[in-house]
């Protein structure tokens, strides 16, 4: 279920965290999900990278949800605990409390908040990690992932039930 890598970034040659066919990635963040594809989300981002969670707040919210983001997984785990969130946007490498432990603990602690997360990670060719996401069996994307993909991931959260 991971995304394919796609394009790279114009920022000192790193991979941008999603791609975008237009020049002015602001236009394409602005278009709102059609009528019916998806509800409003609560969504909690997790990301250690600045750049990455000022797009991913921009994009979402452009969309119509509404978003909150943490910068490391300790404040993470405190907010998915603390929080009702529709849906939890984690990266797995992260200094202090990786995305797999953060993920580790929210299973043990409120197993139903653990099962809102969709993986984003540029690490899926180390054979661990890989390993871990497919014996989770949950959603993950591909850093960078396009915005159709991330629009897909949502689209597969919202049905979940709550």
């Amino acid at each position: 279920m991971g995304a394919s890598p796609s394009t790279r970034g114009p920022a000192a040659g790193r991979p941008s965290p999603w791609s975008c066919p237009s020049a002015r990635p602001a236009r394409a963040e602005a278009t709102p999900l059609p009528p019916g594809e998806s509800k409003p989300l609560s969504i909690l981002v997790v990301d250690d990278e600045p750049h990455i969670l000022h797009y991913m707040r921009a994009t979402l919210e452009s969309w119509g949800h509404t978003v909150e983001v943490a910068s490391d997984g300790t404040y993470a785990l405190e907010r998915a605990l603390a929080g009702p969130f529709d849906v939890i946007i984690c990266d797995l490498r992260m200094p202090h409390l990786s995305g797999r432990e953060m993920y580790s603990k929210l299973a043990r602690q409120d197993p139903r908040v653990a099962e809102r997360i969709i993986f984003a990670t540029g690490d899926t060719v180390r054979g661990d990690t890989l390993q871990f996401l497919e014996a989770l069996g949950r959603p993950y994307l591909h850093k960078p992932f396009t915005l159709a993909e991330l629009r897909a991931a949502l689209g597969h959260a919202a049905k979940q039930p709550a």
